[in-house]
């Protein structure tokens, strides 16, 4: 028999819904940039409990619930607390920062992220790489396949702290049993974000190595956002490449770009 009390039948709808049995999530960077996204598409998402942002600063998005403070902070692990998931984009990848500064805080901060998650009860970890990972070699197979080595050098500008990032992500099932973590590889970023690489298409010519002939493949925020929540809703598991159908010759961008 139905409780005559609307409001015991409405929690009790409530309770039944694809919100309230989905999961709770936890995102840093979560104030700007591909964060700043991912916590309003998260927080408007039918099939997500709660979003719990953390940052520096205080985003804009009100139906988040907002922690400010440094993901290096141990403290962190407290504000976990309850989380199902934890996205971690909380990464400086400025290539005019410091560099020593910039490797610690990537590294440092995503050490710290993967233990306080482990450490709180979360279930899941996605963190946020990059195709350039791969390496940029000239015997590339084209398409490069997904599973493909990373022959990247830690040398190569901006790529070495993805290194890292990469080989905590693969010791840290081992070192917290029960820990699942997820890697997304987005090609190059368009839509909106302040990157390296679309900085170069803001110079006046673009440079290419003598005798080279690039192939560029692209990914929108909007995309890496939808594959951040497949992840976050174990819709995509493992290390998974994120970019376009196909690829563009540089001969075709500089014909869509106008820059040669």
């Amino acid at each position: 028999m139905s409780s005559p009390d609307p409001q015991v039948r409405a929690a009790r709808n409530h309770e039944n819904t694809p919100a309230a049995r989905g999961p709770v999530v936890a995102v840093t960077g979560a104030a700007s940039g591909v964060g700043a996204l991912l916590t309003e598409r998260l927080a408007a998402s039918a099939e997500v409990r709660q979003v719990i942002a953390i940052d520096e600063r205080r985003g804009e998005c009100a139906q988040a619930q907002w922690h400010v403070l440094d993901v290096r902070d141990p403290a962190i692990a407290e504000r976990l607390r309850g989380a199902d998931v934890v996205v971690h984009l909380a990464l400086d990848l400025d290539l005019e920062s410091d560099p020593a500064a910039r490797s610690a805080y990537n590294v440092r901060g995503t050490q710290t992220v993967l233990t306080a998650a482990a450490a709180a009860g979360v279930h899941r970890v996605v963190l946020c790489s990059s195709a350039m990972v791969y390496g940029a070699l000239p015997e590339n197979e084209l398409p490069l396949s997904e599973d493909a080595e990373l022959r990247a050098t830690a040398e190569a500008t901006g790529v070495g702290d993805l290194l890292e990032i990469e080989r905590l992500a693969r010791r840290a099932p081992r070192a917290h049993p029960g820990l699942n973590v997820t890697v997304m590889r987005p090609a190059v970023l368009v839509g909106g974000t302040d990157t390296a690489l679309t900085r170069y298409f803001e110079s006046p010519r673009l440079l290419v190595v003598a005798g080279s002939r690039p192939a560029w493949q692209f990914c929108h925020v909007e995309d890496l956002c939808s594959a951040l929540e497949y992840a976050v809703l174990e819709k995509a598991d493992g290390e998974l490449a994120v970019g376009c159908d196909g690829w563009l010759e540089q001969e075709e961008v500089e014909e869509l770009s106008g820059i040669r």
